[in-house]
């Protein structure tokens, strides 16, 4: 059985409250130089050198590597992935790198991806992204009918 590495409860956390940072970057801006940095930090549960980066606006940008796609295109992609679902075009991850792919070459980008073609890193990445969004099923056989109803629309 593997070991089990438990963090001790006066260890340190990482990460802070969003809404602890916020009141007390307005009371730093609102006080000037009355507080100090440490007693604010201490007040609101932060780490002064966090507060301090957010107050100089330092190292508050997004971490990690960039996306190849921006927010909107992949909103873009995911609607029409929902759409397609909803007519019943069962599409596996192949399928959507083929459509990620067509898409950049449409926009005319040059991509990092190797062959030009996102790989299965990327993919279960996307899908990470967009949980809330998409789900991953296993199709099933449309009734004949079906279709024939969808072209005389």
């Amino acid at each position: 059985m593997p070991r089990v590495h438990k963090r001790k409860e006066d260890a340190r956390r990482y990460g802070y409250d969003k809404d602890a940072m916020q009141k007390a970057l307005e009371e730093l801006k609102e006080d000037g130089s009355s507080c100090s940095i440490k007693m604010v930090a201490a007040k609101y549960g932060l780490n002064s050198t966090t507060l301090m980066n957010h107050l100089k606006n330092v190292h508050t940008g997004k971490y990690g590597r960039p996306s190849v796609l921006t927010p909107a295109e992949e909103t873009v992609i995911v609607h029409a992935l929902q759409k397609l679902g909803e007519w019943g075009l069962g599409l596996n991850r192949e399928a959507v790198k083929v459509i990620v792919l067509n898409f950049l070459n449409n926009v005319g980008r040059k991509t990092a991806f190797n062959d030009g073609k996102p790989g299965n890193d990327w993919m279960l990445a996307f899908e990470r992204r967009w949980k809330k969004d998409l789900t991953y099923r296993v199709g099933q056989p449309m009734p004949a009918n079906r279709p024939m109803l969808a072209t005389k629309l």
